[in-house]
């Protein structure tokens, strides 16, 4: 709406109703309204796994405002209709993925998300990165974020505090398990890689693939900072140094192609699956993913799902969403991260981290 006549201004639309009580986000598009157009009673907070109530009861709220964000400030969806509100417990941790989530289309960190995070850190909230990328494909930029102690890297193989330098998991896949899956795959055409330590190991074919392919892409210096030639073939290395290793990663040529490979490995034992982006598969062990991951730092930090709020966009981030609190999906996310999610904030170019930290933390 104009205000004020002045050109090109924008203000927000906002009812006489009060606020909601704190502790409730509400999303924006209520109150409701029936199909004549009339303003119905405000919604009721009911109990679910996620958000009970004490003693199981509902919890009438008042009426709140109708707010319509203006374009620079961004807005979250609730991902369900019936999705009225959601009680939001005091969140205490943050679990974020990296690449499209956190990290925008050139692999940085927006101005407005990074003065986020930093506020953040004031009530005492932390901040995990949950990656698929391995440790030391993690970018300084996150590595600097005030406050970081803990990092989950290679899909949730590997949790490390980063203060003292301890591993405090470890889901590794044996040499011999990788070498039946690249026996398996043998014939197909594609490029291989294996994760050891936090380091990527490739044969020199498929390095120069990999160079051609992200050449003038943000992605390319991460690629040449955490890999290794190796004198030979994947298999060959993992015959000559037989320890576990966090993953097997395969780029094929089209999503496909991913998904007839994904069949061909499909029943071999102590294997699950990794899918960030339509043509990548990431093989990794079967008793691990990024939702056990988070599981397994809750524990540790004794901390309940409740107060975790996570955010992803590829389908390796589907069960760090499952398993927290709250689960915000990024607008580029697929769609059936979407369909999954609580709610769905904007994309990770337009501060998507930001905007959900605003909602529900700051």
């Amino acid at each position: 709406r104009r205000a004020g006549g002045a050109p090109g201004a924008l203000r927000p639309e906002v009812s006489k109703q009060p606020r909601p009580p704190k502790g409730y986000a509400v999303p924006h598009r209520f109150p409701a309204r029936d199909r004549a157009g009339t303003h119905v009673a405000g919604p009721t907070l009911r109990r679910s796994r996620k958000n009970p109530l004490p003693g199981g009861k509902t919890a009438p709220l008042p009426p709140f405002p109708l707010w319509k964000p203006t374009p620079n400030r961004g807005t979250m969806v609730p991902t369900k209709p019936e999705q009225e509100a959601v009680a939001v417990a005091e969140i205490k941790l943050l679990a974020l993925d990296l690449d499209g989530t956190l990290l925008n289309g050139e692999k940085q960190i927006s101005p407005r998300t990074r003065a986020a995070l930093d506020r953040v850190r004031q009530p005492g909230v932390l901040v995990v990165p949950v990656t698929g990328r391995p440790s030391q494909g993690i970018p300084q930029a996150v590595l600097d974020l005030p406050g970081l102690r803990y990092a989950v890297s290679s899909n949730g193989a590997t949790i490390r505090d980063l203060a003292t330098g301890q591993v405090l998991l470890e889901k590794l896949l044996p040499a011999a398990t990788c070498l039946e899956v690249l026996d398996r795959c043998a014939q197909v055409p594609m490029l291989r890689e294996v994760f050891r330590a936090g380091v990527g190991y490739l044969s020199r074919g498929d390095y120069e693939t990999l160079r051609a392919r992200y050449a003038g892409t943000s992605m390319l210096q991460y690629h040449l900072d955490t890999r290794q030639v190796l004198p030979g073939t994947v298999a060959e290395f993992l015959q000559a140094d037989p320890r576990p290793v966090e993953e097997l990663f395969f780029l094929t040529g089209s999503p496909q192609e991913k998904a007839a490979l994904r069949d061909l490995l499909t029943g071999i034992q102590g294997i699950g699956f990794a899918d960030p982006f339509p043509n990548d598969l990431e093989v990794i062990a079967g008793d691990i993913d990024k939702g056990e991951a988070l599981r397994f730092l809750l524990r540790h930090l004794g901390l309940e799902a409740s107060q975790v709020l996570a955010m992803g966009d590829g389908g390796s981030d589907l069960p760090l969403l499952q398993a927290a609190g709250i689960g915000v999906a990024m607008a580029n996310a697929t769609e059936g991260v979407k369909a999954a999610a609580d709610f769905v904030t904007t994309s990770c170019d337009e501060d998507g981290v930001a905007v959900a930290l605003e909602k529900f933390v700051l």
